[in-house]
């Protein structure tokens, strides 16, 4: 429901966990004033069982070797579990390469596409869940001829369709690799059009 970024943890608590353990709080380097540490996304999450919190860290794997990391992990995570909040390190391991590659592909695509009023695209929407449902075809053979059958300049359909994707009015498994030369059946989930 919300996320933060660079969550800021209250300074004095965070001091006096890195006291208690014996662990040196984070400083400045110049002025040796203890910094604000920060979470790196607090997140407000609802299920069916209700509303609740998480804390999550994102660090590269190879950093969770490093002596000082894991000092200051254990403050961060003193700090979360004194509140009760669920608190977890997230690395390059645990997001699926084949997500990161179509969340980079999509992400644009999220918001208006230039040139194409809210109103048009809307029809063309209709029109591209319609294609999806018809066409047993490759996923770049029915752009093309979406763009063809509405004489649309090339690409436009694929635009409209990642945008249908990213707005998550097309619905697929962004967990594995969206191919444009996947047919269309093994790419969209079509009972959910």
């Amino acid at each position: 429901m919300d996320i933060r970024e660079q969550y800021p943890l209250t300074r004095d608590d965070t001091w006096f966990i890195a006291n208690e353990k014996g662990i040196k709080h984070p400083s400045d380097p110049k002025s040796q004033v203890p910094i604000v540490m920060t979470t790196d996304f607090f997140i407000m999450v609802k299920d069916s069982k209700g509303t609740k919190f998480v804390a999550r860290t994102v660090k590269p794997s190879s950093d969770l070797e490093n002596q000082r990391t894991i000092e200051k992990f254990e403050i961060e995570r003193a700090y979360w579990d004194d509140r009760g909040i669920d608190w977890g390190i997230i690395t390059e391991k645990e997001i699926p390469k084949d997500m990161v590659e179509n969340v980079e592909w999509l992400h644009l695509s999220y918001f208006v596409i230039e040139d194409l009023p809210a109103s048009t695209l809307t029809t063309y929407a209709q029109q591209m869940k319609s294609f999806i449902k018809k066409y047993k075809t490759s996923v770049i053979e029915m752009v093309t001829e979406f763009d063809h059958t509405f004489q649309l300049e090339n690409g436009m359909g694929l635009e409209i369709l990642k945008h249908l994707i990213a707005r998550k009015e097309v619905p697929v498994d962004i967990t594995k690799k969206i191919f444009t030369h996947l047919w269309v059946e093994d790419v969209f989930k079509l009972d959910s059009i």
